[in-house]
């Protein structure tokens, strides 16, 4: 510790009677009691509670720290009940958690834990999973899987996000991806409910044979997309579809209410998260 006459004083810490006046790395200044550090940090009160760190009397001691005013300041009005400041952006905010970890101070990591699956901070779901999984949060790494099945894994662009993701984890994040483009195949082609994946059949209207190639066309179609849908409300290869129509009847070949319950039904029966303990 040292003492410093000319300090730039953050003006949530301006406290007249502290002992405590920390430091951050870009030298602004926290008046500070030494008893709420205690309380609020591991780290601090196993600090000082070393006999040549304990507080003294007259001007107080000054402790130098790695964090910058912003991260220093945040961290230190959660963990003091004050107004909680703006999390936004992500990186600033996992900067907090960073540094409330480094100070063992549990009170601000829960408020993060939920800020950071909060839709209140809206937070890249691929950067929530990695946070997460860095930390074996298995609630919010299951919840933040959820989140990244609109997106395409592949995507050049998310290639630094995926970087920061532990490889357990990412593992079983892509084996959610493919689990759900197999699980799809797999409901697809159930003639127990698509009955076109049967293949040629009689029209159920008249004796023509059917090959049902609208089905298969759209079928492969869907399979072959990078990202399975959610719905498939708007979707113009289901439509093209749904208006085949039979060549010897120009009957509709598909009623569109029953293939389109059946595929929302499949679509929501997919699996929704990755599989953690």
């Amino acid at each position: 510790m040292s003492q410093d006459c000319n300090l730039q004083i953050h003006p949530s810490f301006t406290s007249a009677d502290a002992d405590i006046v920390l430091s951050s790395h870009d030298s602004v200044h926290f008046r500070i009691h030494s008893q709420l550090l205690r309380h609020i940090s591991g780290w601090f009160r196993t600090l000082l509670s070393l006999p040549n760190n304990a507080p003294r009397i007259g001007a107080p001691d000054i402790l130098q720290l790695d964090e910058t005013a912003n991260v220093l300041g945040a961290l230190l009005c959660i963990a003091s009940g004050m107004k909680i400041p703006s999390l936004r952006p992500v990186d600033f905010c996992e900067q907090i958690l960073l540094a409330a970890e480094k100070y063992e101070m549990p009170g601000p990591i829960s408020v993060l834990r939920i800020a950071l699956t909060s839709s209140l901070l809206d937070a890249p779901p691929l950067r929530v999973y990695a946070i997460a999984g860095r930390r074996d949060w298995i609630v919010e790494a299951k919840a933040a899987s959820a989140r990244t099945l609109s997106l395409d894994l592949f995507d050049p662009a998310l290639r630094s996000e995926l970087c920061r993701i532990d490889a357990p984890y990412l593992m079983k994040l892509l084996q959610l991806h493919h689990d759900r483009k197999e699980a799809l195949r797999k409901s697809l082609e159930d003639v127990g409910v698509f009955t076109a994946s049967k293949g040629s059949a009689p029209c159920y209207s008249c004796t023509y044979q059917v090959d049902h190639i609208e089905w298969f066309r759209f079928k492969q179609k869907l399979l072959a997309r990078r990202v399975v849908p959610s719905d498939l409300l708007d979707d113009r290869d289901l439509e093209t579809m749904s208006q085949a129509v039979c060549r010897g009847c120009n009957k509709l070949l598909y009623n569109s209410v029953t293939m389109m319950r059946n595929l929302t039904a499949a679509l929501r029966g997919l699996p929704s998260n990755v599989e953690l303990p």
